[in-house]
């Protein structure tokens, strides 16, 4: 139910992410420092899923 509500809810949508990379430096957004680095994070963690899922398929297609 969940995937399909979610394929029913969000196909052909464009996501907005916000632009948050100046937030350490521009004193306007130190509320969003906590945003920042929370999404750094999650962009660190999906690379790094990213890489180790390629290093699996290479291994395991040898």
């Amino acid at each position: 139910m969940k995937t399909k509500l979610h394929t029913a809810v969000c196909a052909g949508k464009d996501f907005i992410v916000p632009e948050l990379t100046t937030a350490h430096a521009n004193p306007a957004m130190a509320e969003l420092i906590p945003l920042s680095d929370a999404s750094k994070a999650k962009a660190k963690a999906h690379e790094d899923a990213v890489t180790k899922g390629k290093a699996a398929a290479l291994k395991a297609a040898a």
